[in-house]
């Protein structure tokens, strides 16, 4: 048997044994699973309705990154809401992962088993004590992929309406990246009341159970008028709210 004559292959061999010697845990990473599976299981037991931005996927979120800081990962939410873990290394990372947001009456495996996937990995690596060489990381992609130019447009149209919105006592729950904003219903008002008294009004906004049974209590307003539009809608919203 030849003898490694070099700290690199030293180390190359202690590696080899250590990753032969680890195991996922397939009972946690099931329990994961069904966990966020919970997140937006609508109640007629027809799929997952967990859209992207909306107040359900946040919550989604929030859990993911707490399960990222229980397996000892470095965590990060970039500008545009991408979600990551990560365990430190030098250059250029090695990156898997997928997307926790759903089609309406999705399936619990679609984008989940991605990104819980990759997170047992590497919550099995630190658990070894082992250290890459590279860093690891693993994501979970929103939906939309937004530049610099993109995202200070939102910015502009949110920053005419968020304060109207707040004034009002309406709460906002949404990525700062996000061209839509769920509002919280304050008045105990149906969602689809709300949408029909604002649309009288020349406002169209989406009842939150257009997207499923976790939209309840929700309206949804997409940023897709132009500014100056969203200067009026802000101005009607401030008579009518």
């Amino acid at each position: 048997m030849a003898v490694p004559s070099t700290v690199a292959s030293v180390r190359a061999a202690v590696y080899s044994r250590a990753m032969a010697r680890i195991e996922i845990s397939l009972p946690r990473l099931r329990s994961h699973i069904e966990t966020l599976s919970t997140y937006g299981r609508n109640p007629d037991g027809r799929g997952i309705t967990r859209s992207c931005w909306s107040p359900v996927h946040e919550q989604a979120r929030a859990w993911l990154l707490g399960k990222m800081k229980e397996a000892g990962l470095e965590t990060h939410v970039d500008p545009a809401g991408n979600t990551f873990g990560r365990i430190p290394g030098d250059g250029a990372a090695v990156l898997t992962g997928s997307h926790i947001d759903t089609v309406p009456e999705g399936g619990p495996l679609d984008g989940a088993l991605g990104v819980l996937a990759g997170l047992e990995c590497l919550q099995t690596i630190r658990q070894a004590g082992l250290s890459p060489r590279r860093p690891l990381a693993v994501v979970a992609w929103s939906d939309e992929r937004h530049v610099g130019e993109t995202r200070a447009r939102y910015a502009a149209k949110r920053d005419v309406l968020l304060p109207v919105l707040a004034e009002r006592g309406w709460e906002v729950v949404a990525s700062e990246a996000t061209m839509y904003l769920w509002v919280a219903i304050p008045t105990g008002e149906l969602d689809q009341a709300v949408a029909t008294r604002l649309l009288e009004h020349g406002i169209l906004v989406s009842p939150g159970t257009f997207f499923g049974p976790s939209g309840a209590g929700y309206v949804r307003l997409a940023l897709v008028p132009t500014l100056e539009e969203c200067r009026r809608a802000a101005a009607i919203l401030s008579e009518v709210l």
